[in-house]
């Protein structure tokens, strides 16, 4: 059975350890782990570390050749798929399935073309910003990542859940190119991930957006654990109506900033579960505990760990917490793998229908 985690950093690990001369980066020091833990699939995403920021598209194209090196190198362990029936065939022959995503299309501005580069390479979703603002939307804080790295050297990581920053007055929403960027994505069946952008990009995407392939990879409710960039009631009800799901994010500061950990994590899915239903839920663990010192200092420094659910290590346990606070087998399969199947899916057919294909039964 496929278990996927929505949202995974990896690839800042696997393209510092290749500059260093590592190579089989995955297969190495990331296959054991996910196998113990029972994740076979992975939402691995293209992020601009921040002390990269001012050769985004450069970056882009960097990560995407690692990614492709890594799979070439390990092509008996690891295999990028571009379809639900890819993940499970992959699965079935022993691999760990890879979807590229992407965290942030400021790239996609200094070079037009990397949009249908990274299409062609196999894209699945997007996220239209990171924190910052840019020529499609705005995220919270709304810091660039010039702001946002000196205030985490600094040791202020307050900007990272959005407890402080310039308000959503002073950012904007969702802006000409990104009304394009969106068309262009659900005709190509590229889903929109919503976290991480604000109010005003939130509900100007997911209104513009035309594709029924809406979800949010790596958030939390803001109900349970009140920052800005987690979803708020009316926000989880839209992807909800939207028939998406809600990849619940283990990352301490979204979890609570006080008490993470595995039983406040289940709180915030039973919150979503009870409010929209168990069809909406999904993990995008966004897990950081493989970065070292070093690696760290690209994303600008150390971060908070969740003490209970700091990595792939952790999941087996939370599973079995999730049983014993009432989730059956049936609604935990849902949430490992066939909500996100279900989106993922939808998106497909769309696409297929906007190009004028005949869809396969």
């Amino acid at each position: 059975m496929p278990f996927i985690d929505l949202h995974s950093d990896i690839l800042v690990d696997v393209i510092w350890r290749r500059s260093q001369g590592e190579r089989r980066v995955i297969e190495n020091r990331h296959l054991p782990v996910l196998r113990k833990s029972g994740i076979n699939v992975l939402g691995l995403t293209i992020w601009i570390e921040l002390d990269q920021a001012h050769r985004a598209a450069e970056r882009t194209r960097e990560m995407m050749e690692t990614l492709s090196a890594e799979i070439s190198e390990s092509s008996e362990k690891l295999a990028l798929v571009r379809t639900p029936a890819e993940t499970k065939a992959a699965i079935e022959s022993g691999k760990l399935a890879i979807l590229l995503t992407i965290e942030g299309m400021a790239a996609l501005d200094e070079d037009p073309t990397l949009f249908s580069d990274l299409c062609g390479q196999g894209l699945t979703s997007g996220l239209m910003t990171w924190n910052e603002a840019n020529a499609f939307a705005s995220g919270f804080p709304g810091y660039d990542y010039a702001e946002a790295r000196a205030l985490s050297i600094a040791g202020k990581g307050s900007w990272l859940s959005g407890l402080n920053g310039p308000g959503e007055e002073e950012v904007c929403g969702l802006t000409s190119k990104g009304r394009i960027l969106l068309n262009q994505m659900a005709k190509a069946g590229v889903m929109l991930d919503l976290s991480h952008l604000n109010e005003k990009s939130f509900w100007e995407a997911i209104s513009e957006y035309p594709g029924p392939g809406v979800f949010a990879s790596h958030s939390n409710a803001r109900s349970v654990c009140d920052i800005p960039r987690n979803l708020s009631d009316d926000q989880i009800k839209a992807i909800a109506e939207r028939d998406g799901i809600i990849g619940l994010n283990a990352f301490s500061a979204f979890v609570d900033s006080k008490r993470p950990g595995i039983d406040r994590f289940i709180d915030h899915a039973a919150y979503i579960a009870d409010l929209v239903g168990v069809k909406h839920l999904g993990f995008g663990f966004d897990f950081i505990d493989y970065l070292d010192n070093e690696a760290l200092k690209s994303i600008g420094g150390k971060l908070p760990s969740n003490p209970e659910l700091d990595g792939a290590a952790d999941v087996p346990r939370l599973l079995e917490q999730m049983e014993k606070r009432g989730f059956s087998s049936l609604e935990l399969e849902g949430i490992t793998w066939g909500n996100f199947e279900r989106v993922w899916n939808s998106a497909i057919t769309f696409s297929s229908i906007q190009k004028g294909n005949k869809i396969k039964k």
